[in-house]
C-alpha cells in the first residue's frame, strides 16, 4: 500500500503473485521507459511529437567524444525515409580520431553523428554541425534534428510511452473483463484517481536540444528534499476521466517513493525496496551532453536515482483500490494477508 487518497481509496503497487516475492518477481517484466529519448518530450508517460526540422542557433558543448574512437565526418547530410539522419552518401567523407582530424573536419567535413565505431552510413536521431575544437573529448556543435517546436507541444499527450503500453497490456490480460468468484468485475474494485507525470520545469525551456532542462522533481530530489502529492500542471494529470489514460493504472512517482523513505542513498530497509531496479513516472532532466532524457527509478539497492530512458528496468503497475471495497478476511501479514471484497449494497 502506497497511501490512502483523500476520498478513501487506497493506492497500491504491484508486488508479485505471492506474499514473499522479491526481485524480478515483484514486477510484471522489464522495459525501457521509452524507445526514444533524444528530445525532452519523451520523458512523458504520454508525449507529443509535434516536431520541426531545425538547426540550433546556440553553441552546445558535446562531451561524449572518446579519445580512441574512430568517427566519420562528411561534407553534408541527408534525411532517410524513416526520418533519421546520416552523412550524405554522395559526398566525400573522412574518418579518424577527433584529436587527429579536427582541423580538417571544421574546415571541410563539419557534419557527423559523432558515434564511435559507427559505419559511414550509420543512421542517427540527430546530426551535429561541428563548429569548434574544445579538447580531445569535447567539441562545440550545433544540433540538427527534428525536435519539439515548443514546450507546450511536449505536453499534448498524443502517444503512449513504451512502458505505458506494457502496463496497459498487463491490465488487459489480468483485470479487464475478469471477474471474482462471485461474478463481480475486477475493474469494479478500482477507483479512477490522478497519477502525476510532473513535467513542470525548474530550469531550462523544456524543448531545446541546446539547453539543459531540469524538471521540478530533480529539484525536490537533490535540493529541497520536500516531496509533494500535488500535480502542478493539468497536462501532467493522468486519469481515465481526463482521457489521458485508457485504464485506471499507471506507475509510482518519485515523490511517493521519497515519502516512503527513498532517498539518493542506499536503503534496503523500506517497503519499496525489492532488490530489483524499477521505473517511476517522474522526469528528472534532459542532458545536452548526450542529447538524452532521464527519468527517476528505484535502484536494486533501494536508492532513488535518474537513468536514461532507454535503460531496461522493472515495471510495477499502480492501481487505486476503491473505498467501496472492504476486508473480508486476513490480518495483513505475510502468512495471513488481507482478502478484499466489494461492500454489500
Amino acid at each position: 500500500m502506497i497511501r490512502i487518497n483523500g476520498n478513501g481509496s487506497v493506492r497500491m503497487i504491484y508486488s508479485g503473485t505471492s506474499t514473499d516475492a522479491t526481485g524480478a518477481d515483484t514486477s510484471i517484466g522489464t522495459s525501457v521507459y521509452n524507445t526514444k529519448g533524444w528530445d525532452p518530450t519523451y520523458v512523458g508517460y504520454k508525449y507529443g511529437e509535434d516536431l520541426v526540422l531545425r538547426e540550433t542557433s546556440e553553441m552546445s558543448a558535446y562531451h561524449g567524444i572518446g579519445v580512441n574512437n574512430i568517427y566519420y565526418f562528411g561534407k553534408g547530410y541527408e534525411i532517410t525515409e524513416d526520418g533519421k539522419f546520416q552523412l550524405d552518401q554522395n559526398q566525400d567523407m573522412i574518418s579518424g580520431k577527433w584529436a587527429d582530424i579536427y582541423k580538417e573536419v571544421i574546415d571541410n567535413y563539419p557534419y557527423s553523428c559523432l558515434r564511435g565505431g559507427a559505419k559511414a552510413d550509420a543512421k542517427c536521431n540527430l546530426i551535429m554541425h561541428v563548429k569548434e575544437y574544445v579538447s580531445d573529448t569535447r567539441a562545440n556543435v550545433h544540433y540538427i534534428s527534428y525536435n519539439s517546436k515548443d514546450y507546450a507541444s511536449t505536453l499534448t499527450n498524443k502517444f503512449d510511452s513504451t512502458v505505458k503500453k506494457l502496463v496497459d497490456m498487463w491490465y488487459e490480460n489480468n483485470i479487464l473483463n475478469k471477474k471474482d468468484n462471485e461474478g463481480n468485475l475486477l475493474s469494479n474494485y478500482l477507483s479512477d484517481e490522478i497519477f502525476c507525470n510532473d513535467r513542470s520545469i525548474r530550469s531550462g525551456d523544456g524543448y531545446k536540444l541546446s539547453e539543459f532542462t531540469y524538471y521540478n522533481m530533480y529539484n525536490r530530489m537533490t535540493g529541497t528534499y520536500e516531496s509533494t502529492l500535488l500535480c502542478k500542471q493539468n497536462e501532467d494529470k493522468f486519469s481515465v476521466a481526463n482521457k489521458n489514460l485508457k485504464y485506471p493504472i499507471a506507475l509510482i512517482t518519485a515523490d511517493e517513493v521519497m515519502l516512503a523513505g527513498g532517498t539518493g542513498g542506499v536503503n534496503n530497509m523500506f517497503y519499496l525496496y525489492t532488490g530489483q531496479k524499477y521505473w517511476t513516472m517522474s522526469p528528472s532532466f534532459y542532458s545536452t551532453n548526450f542529447h538524452s532524457s532521464y527519468n527517476y527509478r528505484v535502484t536494486e539497492n533501494g536508492a532513488v536515482g535518474n537513468v536514461n530512458l532507454g535503460s531496461y528496468h522493472g515495471v510495477r503497475p499502480v492501481i487505486n483500490l476503491s473505498s467501496e471495497v472492504e476486508i473480508s478476511q486476513g490480518i495483513g501479514t505475510k502468512d495471513n494477508p488481507y482478502v478484499v471484497k466489494l461492500k454489500s449494497s
